[in-house]
């Protein structure tokens, strides 16, 4: 290499050092929610853990669990698990629909 390529290869050396690729993890996060239902004799007591896992993220504090009252004024509790957003859309589908239905108190 004469001394003209080697000064311009000093000139245009980038001002940023060179980065190492970092590797990016292609395996799902391992996630699970967690849902404790309790029927006791005159109650029922329904409780989960509230941390949502948004692809790589994970969100503390959301509520996994909601109720809703149907048209007779009997209420019913769910609790969500999977997909956030499917969930969260199939809850509001239930609490409009509950709004419309009676529900039926008798044993099967």
């Amino acid at each position: 290499m004469n001394r003209l390529e080697k000064n311009w290869r000093q000139m245009h050396k980038p001002f940023w050092p060179k980065l190492k690729p970092e590797r990016i993890n292609t395996k799902p996060p391992h996630v699970m929610t967690q849902i404790v239902g309790i029927v006791c004799k005159e109650t029922v007591i329904l409780a989960s853990e509230s941390q949502y896992t948004i692809d790589e993220y994970k969100v503390l504090e959301k509520p996994k669990l909601d109720s809703f009252t149907f048209k007779d004024g009997n209420q019913a509790l769910v609790a969500l698990a999977g997909a956030v957003k499917a969930a969260k859309r199939t809850i509001e589908l239930l609490k409009e629909t509950a709004k419309e239905t009676n529900c039926e108190t008798e044993p099967c």
